[in-house]
This record gives C-alpha cells, sequence and structure tokens, in this order.
C-alpha cells in the first residue's frame, strides 16, 4: 500500500505544479462593505487582498506583484491618484494593470485618473458583471504584453545565436579556404626553392677549387662569405615559412595521450633559449602536472608565445618573462606575462589572424599566432591575450584535461 500511497501523492503533485497559477488582485479601499461586494465578484477566478491604504497597497504590491490593482480615489491620507502615480513610477510595478473606482460624478475626475496612468476608471456603485469584464480584459492584456516581450526576448536570443553561429560558419570556411591556399602555396615555394637551394650548394662546391687554385683577397672573402651567409639566411627562411604554411593547413591530429605540462614547458623554453638569454624567466606552476592531449601541441605553442614574448622584452631595461601554471574549471590555465612594450587594444583582436603581424618587415611571417590558435582549438582550448601598451602582455591559454567529448560519468575510476 505505501508504493502506491506515495506514487499518488507524486501523481497529486505533478497535476498540483501543472495546474493554471490563480491570478491575483489587490483592493484598495477603506470601506470595509466595499471590499466584500468586491471579493464576491471576483473571488471565483482570483486571490484577492485586500488594504485600506495606499501605502498598505505600495507594500503588498511590491512583495506579491498583483495581476491587478483596484482601488478608491478618495481614501483616508494618500488617495487613489498619487498611488496611481507611485506605482507608474515604480519600475518593478509600472506594468500592473489599475483600475480607479469612485463616486464622484465629475467627468473631470475620469481624465485625471486615466492621465495619472489607470487603465480603467469606473463609477460606484458598480456593476458586478461590468467591473469582471474589465479586470478579465486587462489582465489579458497584460499578459498577452508579457508573451509578446517574452517572444521579443526568445527571438532576440534566436537571432544573437544565428549570428553566432553564422560567424563560426564563416570563420570555418575562411579557414578551410585558407588552409587550401596554404597546401598549395607550401608545394609552389618548395618545388623552387628545393632547385635555389640545390643550386646553391652547387655554385657553393664549384668555386673552391677556384678560390684554392687563386685565392682571393681577404675583405673579397669577407664580402663572399657575407653574400653565402645572407643568401642561407634569405633560403632557410623561405622554408620556415612553407613550413608554416604546411603545418597551418595539417590535418587535425587525434592522437591523445597523457602528457606532461611541464615537460612541455621545459622544451618550449629549450626551444627559445637562444632568444631569453638577457630574459629574468621565473616559473610558477600550481596546476594540474599532466593532461590528455596531442603530446607536442603545446611545446610549439608555448615556444610561440616565449619567443613572440621576447622579441617584445628586447628593448626593456629589466627584461622579465613569467610562467605560471593554475587549475582552472576542468582544465589547466597556462599564463605566460611579460613586461615589454605591449600591443595596443586596436591590434589585439589581429594579434591570430594569418599573416598580420606586428614586426618589422622581413622579422615576422605573421604566421606564428595563427597556428597557435589552429593548434588550442584542436586541444579543445581557448587563449586570450590581455596587453597595454608600455605595461606588458599577458597571453591566457586554457586546455582542457580531457580530450573534448569524453562523459565525465563514463570516466574510469582512479
Amino acid at each position: 500500500m505505501e508504493p502506491l500511497q506515495g506514487e499518488r501523492a507524486r501523481e497529486q503533485a505533478r497535476q498540483l505544479n501543472s495546474a493554471p497559477r490563480r491570478r491575483t488582485a489587490l483592493i484598495v479601499d477603506d470601506c470595509a462593505t466595499l471590499h466584500a461586494m468586491m471579493r464576491d465578484v471576483l473571488e471565483p477566478e482570483y486571490d484577492c487582498e485586500s488594504v485600506t491604504s495606499a501605502e498598505e497597497a505600495i507594500s503588498v504590491a511590491s512583495r506579491q506583484t498583483p495581476d491587478v490593482i483596484i482601488s478608491d480615489v478618495v481614501m483616508e491620507g494618500t488617495d487613489g491618484f498619487e498611488l496611481c502615480r507611485r506605482i507608474r513610477a515604480d519600475r518593478r510595478l509600472h506594468e500592473i494593470p489599475l483600475i480607479l473606482l469612485t463616486s464622484n460624478p465629475d467627468p473631470d475626475g475620469r481624465a485625471t485618473g486615466l492621465e495619472e496612468g489607470a487603465d480603467d476608471y469606473l463609477s460606484k456603485p458598480f456593476r458586478p458583471r461590468e467591473l469582471l469584464a474589465r479586470v478579465r480584459s486587462l489582465v489579458r492584456l497584460r499578459e498577452a504584453r508579457q508573451e509578446v516581450l517574452r517572444q521579443n526576448r526568445a527571438l532576440e536570443r534566436a537571432h544573437e545565436e544565428l549570428l553566432t553561429a553564422q560567424r563560426q560558419l564563416l570563420d570555418a570556411e575562411r579557414l578551410a579556404t585558407l588552409g587550401m591556399l596554404a597546401t598549395g602555396l607550401a608545394h609552389e615555394i618548395n618545388n623552387p626553392l628545393a632547385v635555389v637551394w640545390a643550386g646553391f650548394e652547387q655554385i657553393n662546391e664549384s668555386i673552391r677549387p677556384e678560390m684554392a687554385l687563386a685565392p682571393p683577397k681577404p675583405e673579397e672573402t669577407a664580402e663572399i662569405d657575407e653574400i653565402r651567409g645572407e643568401v642561407r639566411s634569405g633560403l632557410e627562411r623561405i622554408r620556415g615559412i612553407a613550413q608554416k604554411l604546411a603545418l597551418l593547413a595539417a590535418p587535425e591530429d587525434n592522437r591523445r595521450a597523457p602528457v606532461s605540462v611541464h615537460a612541455e614547458i621545459d622544451r618550449a623554453v629549450a626551444i627559445a633559449r637562444a632568444r631569453l638569454e638577457q630574459v629574468e624567466l621565473k616559473r610558477r606552476f600550481e596546476g594540474p602536472q599532466a593532461i590528455q592531449a596531442v603530446p607536442g601541441y603545446l611545446t610549439q605553442i608555448l615556444a610561440q608565445v616565449l619567443i613572440n614574448a621576447a622579441d617584445a622584452v628586447a628593448l626593456v631595461r629589466h627584461p622579465r618573462i613569467e610562467i605560471r601554471t593554475r587549475r582552472a574549471e576542468d582544465g589547466i590555465e597556462i599564463v605566460v606575462e611579460d613586461n615589454g612594450v605591449g600591443i595596443s587594444a586596436e591590434v589585439v583582436p589581429q594579434i591570430f589572424d594569418p599573416f598580420f603581424t606586428t614586426k618589422a618587415a622581413g622579422q615576422g611571417s605573421g604566421l606564428g599566432l595563427a597556428i597557435c590558435q589552429r593548434l588550442i582549438q584542436r586541444l579543445g582550448g581557448s587563449a586570450h591575450v590581455a596587453s597595454q601598451v608600455g605595461r606588458g602582455t599577458q597571453f591566457r591559454l586554457w586546455v582542457p584535461l580531457e580530450p573534448p567529448g569524453v562523459d565525465k560519468a563514463l570516466r574510469p575510476r582512479r
């Protein structure tokens, strides 16, 4: 019997929760007889609350927000007109329908009530059927207005979601197009580059015997070596750009494994070591030591960020870079902060765009942070940059502890 009774109780609770809400009416009058008459008319459909003054009405309305207020005009102290003004001036209450009642036959009283913000104006003695009809009409009108507002808010949210989806689609299309372009460019660059590089090496080898037979003057040797170095540097730079383009267009690598965050940071520091020789480098690790990620991705990302930070502090008197980690939500946050020259607010939104660079011509390809952004997205993470000119830059990277889409309920217990 007990399970059956429990089920009945739950069914009754469901019915109560699904039943339409009883609407409420607030009656404001200092006449007890009038209260009783209006209750007789309204209580079959409305839960009625009665008060005898405008002050009480404001207090009750602020707590309960009735669906309609019916008030006498003439009362001791604050009258119905003043009550109406105060209701309309209160941002929490101004939409509540308000009906004024009066026994004064003066037609100007009706105009005054409507001017003060009353929604309707009835004369006493009122006709019960008319009072109920007007209350119903005003309540329906308010509910319709509220429904329109709800629908408008829902449409606004849907519109924002649509715009967001559209932006994401355009970004995805732009990245796909960029990937195709990058792949083609890398291929087109590598082919002639291989020929030029081979030719350069062949020329170097061919002139060695001639230089041995007829040694050039020391100043000529220095000039030849300088030209060789410049050509080699230019070819290496072209090859580096082609490799970055290929990496930017590379398909996503889903081979995830336990990755030591600290080890990845150490490798990134080692890669950027040549740029960090004169920099005070601080580390503060408070986050988890291991995450599930593609090995090497964090190293690539952080190495590029450290190289950029090193360039930013190159002209600072006491260059300083700090790397710190901390647990953040279901992931790890890695922050690289420098005290360099900083980036202007206008430029910050563009720093992840492919081929955008603030460095001088010949010093940056504009692909480094674009590749970082791509790798971060592949890890299911995000990157944010905060910077002030003359104050430095903070690069914040968030990466989930586990790959996106892993159901926590399905995780193996440790």
